[in-house]
Formats: structure tokens, C-alpha cells, sequence
């Protein structure tokens, strides 16, 4: 984002409406303001009332959200997702990673949570969409702070919401990636690194848990 742009979204964060004479600073040539504030109405982002002045549209309100103050860049931050674990008779389900930065890696079903879905709903979808079984509204178990590192530098940072539901009916072919897996049988090697932490945290804390995660991906 243009750092005009980015001055204006700011300007009319702390106080709006705004007329154009407010929202242009001193020393830019009035030409090249007009045209970033157009570009600001054409994406949908501001807009002018009936008194001329302008103000913040939802979707600009959306935007500056996720924008911190006085950057033109939106600073990362750790993903929301969920984790659900599934289990079967006993049996522990697990799913093996397709795409890195953990591919090929024995874990949780995990996925983002979308823009206003419920925790549940999204444990639901994720399962769906990575297995192809259909389950109820999965437990709430707790939620974890999750840093996993590589060579001593984050590697990704998730704020997870982790749920567990048991299946009584499995169908008769499962998705290669979903396996009966008893990880005290499975090298480290082969198991996402907080995987066996947050097994802990389901199977030994009271619900529902708060917990850190902080662990290495061996080399």
C-alpha cells in the first residue's frame, strides 16, 4: 500500500469525517494526494457523504484492522486455526501433512478458522475437507499458544483451538493421509513437534486448558 494511502486510512482512524483540506498533508502537491485518495474510493475503501467529507467504509474499516498505525504493511501475526483430534475405538487418528512446511509429518487435522466462523464449525469443515468424514459439533478441549522453531528461529506461530471427537463408524477405506497410528512407535522424526504436547494437554488437563507450546523441528 502507498504510504499516502496508508496516511489518509490512518487519518481517518482517529477521527472521521474528514474534509480534503484535513486530510492532506502539508507539502505534497494537491494532484498527486487527489489521485491515491480516488484510488482509496475505487477499491471501496472510503467514501464521501453528503457533506463532502470523507469516511471509512465498512470494508476500509475491515481493512485498517488488520493494518497497525503509521506501517504500510500489515505485521504478521500468528494464524488462528483449530485442531481436532480423532479417535476411533482407542485408536488415535492422525494425519499426515501433504504440504510443508510439515509434509509427510504424523499430526493433528488442523486448518485456518475463516473470518467469523465458530471454532466448531471450522473443526468441522477442516476434518471434512482433509478426509472426506462427515463428524457431530467436536469437544472443546482448550486452547494453545503454539511456537515451533527451526534452528532457533520461529518457524510458525498459531493461536490453535483444539477439539476431539470419537468416531464409532469408520468407513471401510480411509484416506491414505488418516491412519491408526501409535506414536510411541513413530520416530520423533516423523511427528509434527507439538504433537505429542498437545496429547498431553487433551488427555491430562481439565477442560478446558491454556497452554504454551514452544518446540524445535529436528534438523
Amino acid at each position: 500500500m502507498h504510504y499516502l494511502q496508508k496516511a489518509i486510512l490512518d487519518k481517518l482512524r482517529y477521527g472521521q469525517p474528514l474534509r480534503y483540506s484535513d486530510l492532506m498533508p502539508e507539502g505534497i502537491e494537491s494532484s498527486h494526494f487527489r489521485y491515491h485518495l480516488k484510488q482509496l474510493t475505487a477499491d471501496g475503501l472510503v467514501e464521501k457523504n453528503d457533506d463532502q467529507a470523507y469516511h471509512l467504509t465498512d470494508k476500509g474499516l475491515r481493512e485498517i484492522d488488520y493494518l497497525s498505525a503509521n506501517r504500510t504493511r500489515p505485521v504478521r501475526i500468528p494464524k488462528v486455526i483449530t485442531y481436532t483430534l480423532l479417535t476411533h475405538s482407542g485408536q488415535t487418528l492422525l494425519y499426515k501433512k501433504p504440504k510443508e512446511p510439515y509434509r509427510n509429518l504424523w499430526g493433528l487435522i488442523g486448518g485456518k478458522i475463516h473470518f467469523g466462523e465458530d471454532a466448531q464449525y471450522a473443526a468441522q469443515r477442516e476434518v471434512y475437507e482433509k478426509t472426506g468424514l462427515s463428524i457431530g459439533l467436536p469437544d472443546f478441549c482448550g486452547i494453545a499458544d503454539i511456537i515451533i522453531n527451526k534452528h532457533g528461529e520461529p518457524l510458525s506461530h498459531a493461536i490453535a483451538f483444539v477439539h476431539k471427537v470419537d468416531i464409532s463408524d469408520l468407513p471401510p477405506h480411509l484416506p491414505t493421509e488418516l491412519k491408526p497410528i501409535d506414536i510411541t512407535k513413530l520416530d520423533e522424526h516423523h511427528l509434527i513437534p507439538d504433537l505429542k504436547l498437545l496429547l498431553q494437554a487433551i488427555n491430562d488437563c481439565g477442560y478446558p486448558f491454556v497452554h504454551q507450546i514452544r518446540a524445535e523441528l529436528p534438523a
